[in-house]
């Protein structure tokens, strides 16, 4: 389960404290639904599927990950400062209810607010924009490292907020981790998706 977490944690890993606070947008569009495909080393591993409303505040994230016969599904629902995280792997359920962190959104959503100073202090490189699907996307990449501690780099093309695609480069190789397969925006969302109970066992 540990090798899924990790894998899981590089495949999303669009966290690069670029701020302290939590937003008052994650996304600049209020309501929507996206899917994405996730691979490592050509192979695919799985999808995430996520609904968010409120411009983000309000995201329930459902991920399904299958790594050498390794299934693990993750289920997080973030409300506001609330946050729930159900985790099954190996037949076990685990729950957690937390404080919401700025972390837990990603901090890609305010990349294309940064100046080139401001970037550069944050070792974020922006580089020229993509065509993702049909959207045109602001590319952004930082160093990061494997789980073995060699040297890499996290690649994500982000549009009006969302994470379109992120990848990973390592030596002169860039490798898909994340790839829209969906998006929908400004639909009506179903608030029970968002619903978080007051404790879990």
């Amino acid at each position: 389960m540990k090798k899924l977490l990790f894998v899981l944690s590089l495949a999303l890993g669009l966290v690069w404290n670029a701020a302290a606070s939590l937003p008052e947008k994650v996304y600049t569009i209020k309501s929507g639904h996206y899917v994405y495909k996730m691979s490592m080393f050509g192979f695919e591993m799985g999808n995430v599927d996520t609904w968010f409303d409120d411009y983000g505040l309000k995201t329930y994230a459902a991920t399904s990950m299958n790594l050498m016969g390794e299934k693990m599904e993750m289920y997080v629902t973030i409300n506001g400062k609330r946050k729930l995280t159900v985790t099954v792997s190996d037949g076990e359920k685990e729950q957690e209810i937390s404080d919401v962190e700025r972390d837990d959104y990603g901090d890609y959503v305010l990349l294309d607010s940064m100046s080139a100073e401001e970037l550069g202090k944050a070792g974020i490189q922006r580089l020229e924009d993509e065509e993702v699907m049909g959207y045109h996307t602001q590319v952004y990449k930082k160093k990061t490292e494997t789980e073995a501690g060699k040297e890499a780099w996290t690649i994500i093309n982000v549009w009006n907020g969302i994470p379109l695609k992120a990848s990973i480069e390592m030596n002169g190789n860039r490798m898909n981790l994340l790839e829209l397969v969906s998006v929908e925006t400004d639909i009506d969302v179903d608030p029970a998706l968002f619903v978080i109970p007051e404790t879990v066992e």
